[in-house]
């Protein structure tokens, strides 16, 4: 009778534990040493990785206006346009500065008209300010896509600088010059000098 007791009690005691509702209970996960340090590693490589620093900050920004995108999906399209820039593909580099370049000529015309509509001095001198600072960043950026489009080239003459002595030589022997001619020319002019001397004194 005892044992049926126990049973019957054990069965209703596991029925109840399944029918009641669960705690909430925060679940954390216990990993090694190497585990840790894996993780770890791995947060370090996405905090400093330029693709997605780029996504990031785009959803934080865009996320406003055109609704958050997955990070993940992000990372992914600027590591595809990061490999074309290293390949050499700059069209969404070219995209990217005339985008900002209408964008400021945008800027630039707006301002231009709040101005006209101000009737104060000091109203109109700040919108024009504010005008005329999109203008100089849209010429700025518009210069920057021309040269990425045709880069300038430079002619530069080479210039040789020699400390020292420096000979010349010209083909021909008999005509090589030396930096240190003048001061040979002056002492054989000093040894005549001085035998033009000792001879007047032996004539004297």
């Amino acid at each position: 009778m005892n044992t049926k007791k126990d049973a019957k009690k054990v069965k209703q005691e596991l029925i109840k534990s399944e029918t009641e509702p669960k705690k909430n209970v925060k679940m954390r996960m216990d990993f090694g040493p190497s585990e840790d340090a894996n993780i770890g590693a791995a947060k370090a490589v996405f905090t400093v990785r330029p693709s997605a620093n780029a996504a990031i900050v785009i959803n934080k920004f865009s996320g406003k206006y055109v609704g958050r995108s997955d990070n993940a999906s992000m990372e992914t399209i600027m590591v595809e346009q990061m490999k074309a820039v290293n390949n050499g593909d700059l069209t969404q580099c070219e995209a990217i500065l005339y985008g900002q370049a209408q964008t400021l000529q945008s800027i630039f015309t707006t301002m231009a008209l709040r101005a006209s509509s101000q009737e104060y001095l000091h109203h109109i001198e700040g919108f024009l300010k504010l005008a005329f600072r999109a203008q100089s960043q849209c010429a700025k950026t518009l210069e920057i896509l021309a040269n990425i489009k045709s880069p300038s080239v430079i002619f530069a003459k080479q210039a040789n600088f020699s400390h020292g002595h420096q000979q010349v030589n010209n083909g021909n022997s008999e005509t090589n010059t030396s930096i240190h001619a003048p001061a040979q020319e002056k002492t054989i002019q000093s040894s005549e000098l001085l035998e033009n001397q000792n001879g007047e004194r032996m004539d004297s």
